[in-house]
């Protein structure tokens, strides 16, 4: 748990204009405002209060940075946008309840909330390369070019992305799930 909470949410990738995040970088902000805002949370799940900041992080308001007030505030909507956030709604609040790739919500036969990716709402994606995964349902598939969404579903028995940075070529391996339940057979008898 310690060593957990010391990591960054937000990594700049060598010294290049890049950057990795769990789940994306919220439309409200700038890069400047995410790089403080990650900092700030930081801070404070690696001080000896991180109990009290662990407490403060769970719910789905503020959905929108506009409405940050207090310190709780600030820390829960950079922890939910960080590694929550897939869809935003048109006036860039953070919308939390749908987990289906864009297509899918296209597709489905109930109309759509007006909700879009959060990559085609952030005016900061346009100037950065940016890594991110938490979006199973995207199956690595991102309508931004600089954009590379690796969460494949591994853990839900599809394959496991890896992205070698130099040349941004991506490699896959299957998923092992057979595997791991086997062991957790074992561990649990």
């Amino acid at each position: 748990m310690t060593w957990l909470a010391q990591q960054p949410l937000l990594q700049q990738i060598g010294q290049d204009n890049a950057y990795m995040s769990h789940a994306g970088i919220p439309p409200q902000w700038d890069l400047q405002q995410a790089i403080e805002q990650a900092n700030f949370a930081n801070v404070r799940l690696s001080s000896p209060d991180r109990n009290h900041w662990l407490a403060a992080m769970y719910g789905e308001k503020p959905d929108d940075w506009q409405q940050v007030k207090t310190e709780e505030d600030k820390f829960r909507y950079t922890v939910n946008a960080f590694t929550r956030m897939r869809y935003c709604f048109e006036d860039k609040r953070l919308e939390f309840a749908n987990k289906s790739s864009p297509d899918a919500l296209k597709s489905n036969s109930q109309p759509a909330p007006h909700i879009q990716p959060w990559f085609e709402l952030s005016p900061t994606i346009t100037q950065t390369t940016w890594v991110f995964g938490h979006w199973a349902a995207l199956m690595g598939h991102c309508s931004v070019p600089n954009i590379y969404a690796l969460d494949t579903g591994c853990v839900w028995g599809n394959h496991l992305t890896l992205l070698r940075w130099h040349d941004k070529k991506t490699f896959t391996e299957p998923s092992h799930k057979r595997g791991i339940q086997t062991k957790q057979l074992k561990l649990n008898n």
